[in-house]
């Protein structure tokens, strides 16, 4: 999956983009499912998915989302020091 940052000019606002490439003819259901969950999501934890693009002829998907408030790894680096909680 690969992450890079954006600039809404419609909602004037900062967003994340997430690009999940698949290799089948379409995306696996349980990909679907997920992003459909966490589209219904609102919740001051949870990062906003304000809206998906589908990609056939590039077999990706596009993720667009309000960018997180804080960073996880920071977050648990911090915490946890000298620990590979989350190994990157």
């Amino acid at each position: 999956m690969s992450r890079f940052s954006a600039h809404d000019k419609e909602a004037k606002l900062n967003v994340a983009l997430k690009v999940a490439r698949y290799h089948t003819d379409v995306p696996p259901t349980y990909v679907l499912r997920e992003l459909g969950l966490l589209k219904a999501i609102d919740h001051e934890s949870v990062v906003r998915l304000q809206s998906i693009e589908w990609e056939p002829s590039k077999k990706s998907i596009i993720c667009v989302l309000l960018p997180a408030k804080a960073d996880l790894k920071r977050w648990l680096d911090a915490r946890f020091p000298g620990s590979s909680v989350i190994p990157m």
